[in-house]
């Protein structure tokens, strides 16, 4: 039988373990539904109606093979969800699996059109979710070797996992700025994105503080979605520190940003530690003054002023652990003029490999590029590149993640 809990101030110590107290008030407002043991709640092929909360018990979700056989999936526990619930109840469409209780279990209701806007709304609702995707991703990975035996399961894991890293795409581009709000704060830009798998480890920001705009491009350790967790962690950071600040510097931003990261990577000075981290170059344009700052990890801007390329040069370090990771990274200042352009790229670009014979495309065939391309319409010079690319990689794969930015002082 199932019953619904009306005395659920009771969990709020336990949902406060995992959410903030904002969110937590937020969650204790949806119904609490009781299930028996061994209770069937999820059919396959039917459409989810709610995001489950489990708070009490355990559930098992599992699929049938073509011999009727149970395969286990995975156990949601306490404070955590089905991820093929989520992906079926914000897609939209039909659960991929089954789920039966284990025990006596309970769980919250979360509406869809709720659980959607806390991702907008909330950092640790957003890290729950991008958590259990990674967590489940895992679980699923580990079972490779046991369905890889037979066709109908390799199918069935491989769409799961696609279907996963499908909304973990949607996700990760529901943080970068939308092409609307980057149109209020530039005059004249361009952004080619070109991840190398279905999500990236590169990433673009931009936020206006103060009447300054702040740009950034990044490229993350690896590609795919370890790379895109690390932008992820990367852009929620930047939110923060950025976030009522008045008196700020470019290298600052950096010096904070790469703080946060060590401490959320648990790095030290181990030669044991991860060395994951990011590259970077962090522009801020100060239109009222005519002054941008620059300072970078590892990625240089250059600048054309008629028909002049400057390359303004990165600190050899990155953001995260490092060997002079005690150094303050370096504030550049430029003075703006009117028709200048800046470019920003992560080293997918110059890293392809393509041509005859097989090479890196390289720095220097890119500035001459810019050169020949700089004076006309950004859109224009936004496809150029786009095709130049593609041209050179031919019939090779792409070799990284590719982010190319373009700004004209108008």
């Amino acid at each position: 039988m199932i019953t619904e809990t009306n005395n659920k101030e009771i969990y709020l110590p336990l949902l406060e373990q995992k959410f903030s107290k904002e969110l937590s008030e937020e969650i204790i407002q949806f119904p609490i539904l009781e299930f028996p043991a061994k209770l069937m709640l999820g059919v396959e092929h039917t459409k989810v109606k709610f995001f489950p909360i489990v708070i009490k018990g355990s559930i098992r979700v599992i699929k049938f093979d073509s011999a009727k056989n149970e395969l286990l999936l995975y156990n949601v526990e306490k404070l955590e969800s089905c991820i093929l619930s989520i992906t079926a109840a914000m897609r939209d469409s039909y659960m991929q699996g089954v789920a039966f209780t284990n025990e006596p279990s309970a769980m919250f209701a979360i509406s869809n059109e709720k659980a959607s806007e806390w991702m907008q709304k909330y950092d640790c609702w957003r890290k729950f979710v991008v958590d259990l995707y990674d967590q489940r991703l895992g679980e699923l990975i580990n079972q490779h070797d046991v369905v890889s035996k037979q066709k109908d399961e390799i199918y069935i894991q491989k769409k799961e996992i696609t279907d996963s890293i499908n909304y973990a795409q949607r996700i990760q581009h529901a943080l970068l700025p939308p092409n609307e709000y980057i149109k209020t704060l530039l005059p004249d830009y361009f952004i080619l994105f070109k991840p190398k798998d279905i999500v990236s480890g590169d990433y673009y920001w931009l936020s206006q503080v103060d009447k300054k705009i702040i740009v950034a491009v990044a490229d993350c350790t690896g590609h795919g979605v370890p790379g895109a967790f690390m932008s992820m962690l990367g852009i929620s950071t930047l939110n923060q520190i950025t976030k009522n600040k008045i008196d700020f510097h470019a290298n600052n931003i950096l010096n904070d940003l790469r703080e946060q990261i060590k401490i959320s990577l648990r790095q030290s000075s181990s030669e044991s530690e991860s060395k994951d981290g990011m590259d970077m170059a962090l522009m801020i344009f100060d239109f009222k003054n005519n002054v941008l700052e620059y300072s970078g990890a590892y990625n240089s801007i250059y600048i054309i002023r008629k028909g002049q390329l400057i390359e303004i040069q990165p600190d050899r370090m990155p953001i995260g652990i490092h060997i002079n990771d005690k150094n303050d990274f370096t504030n550049n200042v430029f003075y703006l003029e009117k028709n200048d352009m800046f470019y920003a790229f992560s080293d997918g670009f110059v890293d392809q490999f393509g041509g005859n014979p097989t090479k890196k495309f390289m720095s220097r065939k890119l500035k001459h590029l810019l050169l020949e391309i700089y004076t006309k319409p950004l859109n224009e010079q936004e496809n150029i590149l786009e095709k130049t690319l593609e041209n050179w990689k031919g019939h090779n794969e792409q070799t990284d993640d590719v982010t190319a930015l373009g700004i004209k002082i108008i």
